[in-house]
């Protein structure tokens, strides 16, 4: 069995990585939410500097199909767009407890558990009292809770990240199909 400084080095360890995993998601969900800005910009910013709108509705004037083929890809463009970004700003969106039991627990880790002590002193009694097999407990509960979190915000980057692959597709196509609505007026 392990000695009780290996245990809480191992526990400190898994600890230190949730809190790394969950700060590297909101990294990865800035990035991601400042690139799906910029396509948007790209593209419907393109669009609107080349007049397109009004080569579309003198498209749409004469009757040519290609001109609700581009509504279609700009309303597909505009949809994956916004799906993109709502995904990413679930990452940051604040996480409850996962077990009904965590929502009232007074902990030693987490701000929204130790606030729910009455003041510091109340507080600072309960960390004198901790012992070896309380401390496990505590960060045992505080990895798993961060983990869940961890998993939750990687779960909306994935959905982000492959909105934003099929977004920098359209957005290519998007431009390349500008530039080839002269040829239709």
């Amino acid at each position: 069995s392990l000695n009780i400084e290996k245990k809480t080095e191992i526990l400190s360890k898994a600890y230190t990585d949730s809190q790394n995993m969950i700060s590297l998601a909101d990294s990865k969900a800035n990035i991601s939410l400042t690139i799906h800005s910029l396509l948007i910009t790209i593209g419907l910013g393109f669009s609107l500097l080349s007049n397109l709108f009004e080569k579309i509705d003198t498209l749409i004037e004469n009757n040519n199909p290609f001109a609700y083929f581009y509504i279609a890809i700009t309303i597909i463009f505009i949809i994956f767009s916004i799906s993109g970004i709502i995904a990413t700003v679930l990452v940051f969106k604040p996480r409850e407890a996962v077990e009904e039991s965590e929502k009232d627990r007074k902990g030693l880790f987490y701000f929204g558990h130790i606030l729910k002590y009455s003041s510091s002193n109340e507080y600072y009694s309960e960390i004198k009292k901790i012992n070896e097999e309380k401390l496990m407990e505590e960060y045992s509960k505080q990895i798993y809770q961060l983990s869940c979190i961890a998993k939750e915000k990687f779960k909306f980057i994935n959905y982000s990240i492959y909105l934003l692959i099929i977004n920098m597709g359209l957005t290519i196509f998007f431009l390349i199909l500008s530039n080839f609505v002269n040829f239709f007026l």
